[in-house]
């Protein structure tokens, strides 16, 4: 199994490497240094934050065309000899890492070369927890949102899920709010006594309702985002923030089970070039 998936693993990188589409992430990360890095001595959290986002949002881009490659009727013969279609997936997984990685590497050390970043060791050895977790959960996202492994309305559960999550900690008091006001207006034009009480009944619910847990939820999603960027502001992390790219990979994880779930049990519909 494991030589099954590093030689389609190959195989899909090559198929990237000797493609136009290949050409123009290189150009493209050559276009991000002269924008970001070409004019300046970066600080250390500078240097840290801008190249994690490159490497996250090139590692997303390359995911979604290499799920687009392998949505592709050349795919079709692979899948006849494959034990499990979770090994294309797999496969599909790790050539992004790889692309994304080496791309986010090559432009880290153009960076280190002719800027002399002001980065110390140890802020260093905070690089590889952040860079590999985004670029991990990136490529998970992406694969998502392709074709290749959406199924039904799958993408818009996941993607809606996590705006709602987003959301929910901002506007739910409000929108609570709303909805007792609303009750509270339709009881008082109501000439039914049951309805009256019945809908005073809802609205006093709704007002004493705490929509202080909906912070919590949000802050689940946010959290470590917002921890990884603070610690590398604040120069170090604490005990806590130090856990934030773990959670990510958690994060990452249950994507993955999520789609490899989907991707085994839906139907294939190959595109023909």
């Amino acid at each position: 199994m494991i030589q099954r998936i590093f030689t389609l693993t190959r195989y899909l990188i090559t198929r990237l490497a000797t493609s136009w589409i290949g050409g123009f992430y290189v150009a493209l990360t050559l276009a991000y240094y002269g924008f970001a890095f070409r004019t300046r001595t970066p600080e250390a959290d500078y240097f840290i934050l801008v190249l994690g986002l490159f490497g996250a949002g090139i590692s997303f881009f390359v995911a979604m065309t290499l799920a687009s490659r392998a949505n592709e009727g050349k795919s079709a013969p692979f899948f006849v000899r494959l034990e499990s279609r979770v090994e294309y997936l797999l496969s599909v997984f790790l050539a992004s890492f790889g692309v994304g990685l080496a791309l986010q590497l090559c432009l880290m050390f153009v960076v280190l070369l002719r800027n002399d970043p002001q980065l110390t060791f140890g802020r260093a050895l905070d690089i590889p927890p952040i860079w590999l977790s985004l670029n991990v959960l990136a490529i998970l996202l992406a694969i998502h949102a392709s074709d290749f492994v959406a199924r039904g309305w799958s993408r818009i559960w996941i993607f809606g899920g996590i705006a709602l999550l987003l959301m929910v900690g901002d506007y739910l008091g409000w929108f609570l709010t709303l909805l007792t006001d609303l009750i509270q207006d339709l009881a008082n034009r109501s000439t039914s006594p049951s309805t009256v009480q019945d809908l005073n009944e809802a609205a006093s619910w709704l007002s004493s309702t705490d929509a202080s847990w909906s912070d919590g939820v949000a802050a689940v999603v946010r959290w470590p985002f917002e921890a990884i960027i603070n610690g590398v502001l604040d120069g170090g992390f604490t005990a806590t923030q130090a856990f934030a790219p773990a959670l990510l990979i958690i994060y990452a994880t249950v994507l993955f089970f999520l789609a490899a779930h989907w991707f085994a049990n839906k139907d294939l519909y190959l595109l023909e070039e």
